[in-house]
């Protein structure tokens, strides 16, 4: 368990025991946890971990609707369950003498929210100064008084997972695999930090099925398999229930008409009026119950999908779902049916239960946006596009959006719709992604809501400038840098699953399409030995001087030719609109094997990260090019040496030879270390930032670890997607088919914005031996 707290309290911080916590000088604590995180089992574990203490202090716990009548009343009703009525005595003096620790379960489940409060006050004024905890879900907190602060169960992490799946089954490799699947998705991924959500996979697991890879199949079969007991392999005294599918369907009426109400625990009564709502329903169940009464008996006995629990509400039996996912899939299940229905015409509702779903959506948009997610994913490619086109005609934005953010099986084209994202090709439209990108948390002002729009985002491109952008907004998020909250769970849920997210951002791509790539790479390789050479040159600008001695301590290894357009479409089919004409001088057969051009330094970042490789730093790029040589191109110092291994032109034609347009890869012979097309065709990114002045710090020398990705002084080249500044121009070397020889020296350095794009800008690759241990 973590603690974040409102000031005070300052040496509590990270993962600590609420042991460790209830030893604080603070004495009023409210701990939040979402449903299944596990905090009735923590209350419960700490009063056994007290009472165990002799000279600690003594542990009460209650749950908060036992305190309406105040704690003298609740302490002698618990005493009295325990057949102990002497002891209340004993516990109320205690009490007064500050000598408990007063644990208080349920307030998100009082059916009156704000009478519970006042008992969680009243009872916290009667204890003194003895330690108070109540607990409750993150959505709709707030604290009973200013004195209390606030704690939070901390997720499970990775081992904690394994540690939780193995107890199911023992098949270390099945754990793992289902964890990895799990991974992919935000969704999914707070699943599995959830003890009770991550039992569904172990339920599944332990009947011998694979886990799936959207969360509303999961649901389902895990709910089917509560309904039949298919999970125990051994045997038990509980019987399976009878008519499971019935059961699920009767449950899903229920909670699609519960699921609107205030709380998380609805009176019997309610819950009987809502199964009796729909005469066909109520006599479906009266072909196998006796009663709506016996049916719900039946559910809470043998499957655990409905909780009673007497205490919570007065003078009567009240029920919960166990989790509110459970609940929300159920509702869904049922609007799906609804819907169906009504298209068919044969529902008594013209409108069905959709319209009250979006009528009650306008008030409380985060109560309904889950249950229309899944519905999306019910409804399957077509009719989820459909359910957020009338979601988009209701004009509530904000229902719109929490949709779309967690929906499964809408269209990529939705979502780009959705949120306004074009991918016509043209510079100007790149850069009007990448604002739509950055202000996705602003439009939204809820940052978990942010984090699904962005994954959503993601899995609807394969441009790598918009991944990179996507990625970079999830990191700021992560690292606390955008402002904003978040009304179901906390900040520091957010962020996790921004983390998540981010680095997921490229698992949508097609696996088989990255193999593609990596065997169209693979004889391109070439090896670069390490060693020494002179950087710079005295016959240029300012910002090739001085002269400098530049020392790699490993070798690496770099394409061979500049990256192709045969090889840049398996990343990213959608750049070919990005293609040139180049007025018919390039014949349509050699389109492939020309450099890409077009591409941004953010797309060139993301489409090396995509095949395990990077972009060069300057002094790699310019070592490699030499080969060994000192002259003002590889292969000589005049023009005409040039025009022998490069494509170049300038303004006279003398010794331009490019004829207007670039050239497919390796016409040209290959230097020493069997590079091609490093003097023209196409300029090629490089990992640095500009700097004009850098070789004048560096006069001294300079050693390059390719391994650890540094200079000598240690400063971390802002080469990846963590570079703090994203504006910063980069270096681009090599010139291009459309500048004269003067630009394709080997020691030229030339500087592009990192969003710009250009006929005449590609970029090579390189692979670094790996890190030392």
């Amino acid at each position: 368990m973590s603690g974040k707290f409102i000031g005070g309290a300052e040496d509590l911080h990270g993962r600590v025991p609420l042991t460790r916590v209830l030893s604080n000088a603070h004495r009023r604590w409210g701990l939040l946890g979402d449903p299944g995180s596990g905090k009735t089992t923590l209350l419960r574990h700490v009063a056994v971990e007290l009472l165990n203490e002799p000279t600690g202090p003594l542990p009460i716990y209650l749950k908060v609707a036992e305190l309406e009548h105040g704690l003298t009343h609740a302490i002698t009703a618990l005493c009295a369950s325990f057949n102990a009525p002497k002891l209340t005595d004993y516990l109320l003096t205690e009490a007064k003498l500050g000598r408990v620790v007063l644990l208080i379960d349920g307030l998100d489940e009082a059916v009156d929210l704000p009478a519970a409060r006042r008992w969680v006050i009243s009872a916290a004024a009667d204890v003194g100064e003895s330690q108070v905890v109540v607990a409750s879900r993150p959505i709709g907190y707030k604290e009973p008084s200013a004195a209390f602060k606030t704690l939070t169960i901390c997720p499970l992490g990775a081992n904690e997972q394994t540690e939780l799946l193995t107890r199911w089954v023992t098949d270390r490799a099945k754990v793992t695999a289902a964890l990895e699947r799990l991974s992919r998705t935000p969704r999914l991924r707070r699943l599995a930090e959830n003890p009770l959500l991550l039992t569904l996979v172990g339920l599944l697991l332990r009947a011998g099925q694979d886990v799936p890879s959207r969360r509303g199949e999961l649901y389902e079969r895990a709910l089917k398999l509560l309904l039949t007991r298919d999970h125990n392999n051994e045997d038990t005294p509980v019987a399976p229930m009878r008519e499971p599918d019935l059961t699920l369907e009767l449950l899903g009426w229920a909670a699609l008409r519960l699921h609107g109400l205030e709380g998380e625990a609805y009176r019997a009564r309610e819950l009987i009026a809502a199964l009796e709502a729909d005469a066909r329903n109520a006599a479906r169940l009266g072909k196998h119950w006796p009663s709506p009464a016996a049916f719900v008996a039946e559910v809470a006995e043998r499957t655990g999908l409905l909780i009673p629990d007497t205490g919570r509400v007065k003078d009567a039996t009240a029920y919960s779902f166990p989790h509110r996912t459970f609940r929300e899939f159920l509702a869904a299940t049922a609007l799906e049916r609804d819907m169906g229905a009504v298209a068919a015409g044969v529902s008594k509702s013209r409108k069905g239960e959709l319209s009250r779903v979006f009528a009650e959506g306008k008030a409380r948009p985060e109560r309904w946006a889950e249950v229309l997610a899944l519905t999306c994913g019910r409804l399957g490619p077509g009719g989820a596009d459909a359910l957020v086109q009338r979601i988009t005609k209701e004009g509530n934005t904000a229902l719109l959006l929490r949709v779309v953010a967690d929906a499964e099986g809408i269209s990529a084209e939705t979502v780009r719709g959705t949120l306004k994202l074009e991918v016509k090709w043209y510079k100007e439209q790149l850069q009007a992604r990448q604002k739509v990108i950055e202000e996705i948390p602003a439009l939204v002002k809820d940052l978990a809501v942010a984090v699904g729009l962005l994954e959503q985002a993601a899995k609807a491109t394969t441009c790598g400038h918009d991944l990179f952008w996507v990625r970079e907004v999830l990191r700021r998020i992560e690292r606390g840098e955008v402002a904003g909250g978040v009304l179901d769970g906390t900040v520091e849920d957010a962020k996790r699953a921004a983390k998540g997210a981010a680095d997921n951002v490229l698992s949508h791509l097609p696996a088989g399409k990255r193999e593609e790539l990596l065997a169209l790479l693979k004889p391109w390789w070439r090896e670069i030995p390490a060693g020494s050479f002179d950087m710079g040159s005295e016959q240029g600008d300012a910002d090739e001087k001085p002269i400098h001695r530049v020392t790699f301590t490993s070798g690496f290894q770099m394409l061979g030719v500049p990256v192709t357009w045969a090889m840049y479409r398996l990343f990213d089919p959608g750049h070919d609109a990005a293609r040139e004409t180049f007025d018919g001088k390039l014949p349509p057969e050699a389109q492939d094997e020309v450099p890409v051009y077009n591409v941004s330094w953010f797309a060139s970042v993301m489409f090396a990260e995509w095949v395990g490789a990077r972009l060069p730093l300057e002094p790699e790029w310019e070592y490699a090019c030499r080969a060994g040589t000192k002259t003002r191109f590889w292969s000589g110092d005049t023009d005409e040496d040039l025009a022998q291994v490069g494509w170049t032109d300038d303004a006279t034609r003398s010794g331009g030879n490019a004829q207007g347009h670039p050239h497919p890869v390796a016409q040209k012979p290959k230097n020493a270390w069997d590079l091609h097309d490093v003097h023209g065709n196409v300029w090629e990114w490089c990992a640095d930032a500009w700097d004009e002045k850098a070789y004048a710090a560096r006069a001294d020398g300079l050693t390059v670890d390719p391994r650890g990705l540094t200079y000598a002084v240690g400063k971390t080249l802002p080469m990846s997607a963590e570079s703090a500044d994203r504006g910063a121009s980069r270096v681009l070397r090599g010139g291009s088919w459309g500048d004269g020889p003067g630009y394709a020296r080997s020691a030229f350095r030339g500087w592009g914005e990192p969003s710009g794009t250009d006929g005449s800008i590609g970029l090579r690759l390189l692979l670094c031996p790996p890190e030392r241990g």
